[in-house]
């Protein structure tokens, strides 16, 4: 079994080794690779953290308004019996005045 050696000279094992300007070695690239894609992932996670908290803020904004809605819409009831029961005091008051009016 033979050992295979270098050139002897240092210049030469050293140019096999380097790669030229514009390549770039597997593991390099592959490096680069992992760190954009980590770098991605980031951006995704926190971009759907934010569209969660944007929904989870919807939802409560969405609930706030349906709260609203129904005290509202309660508060309409309310107006309209009060309205109703001072029509009804009303026109008994007038009632009551002719009837005073005409005893005197």
């Amino acid at each position: 079994m033979s050992v295979q050696q270098g050139s002897g000279n240092p210049d030469v094992d050293q140019q096999s080794r380097v790669s030229s300007p514009g390549e770039q070695r597997p593991q390099d690239a592959f490096r680069e690779c992992q760190v954009q894609l980590e770098g991605l992932l980031s951006k995704r996670d926190d971009a759907r953290s934010e569209a969660h908290n944007d929904g989870r803020l919807a939802f409560q904004v969405l609930a706030l308004l349906q709260t609203m809605l129904e005290t509202l819409r309660k508060n309409h009831r309310d107006l309209k019996k009060a309205n109703e029961k001072l029509k009804q005091t009303h026109n008994q008051l007038v009632s009551d005045a002719k009837h005073l009016e005409d005893q005197f």
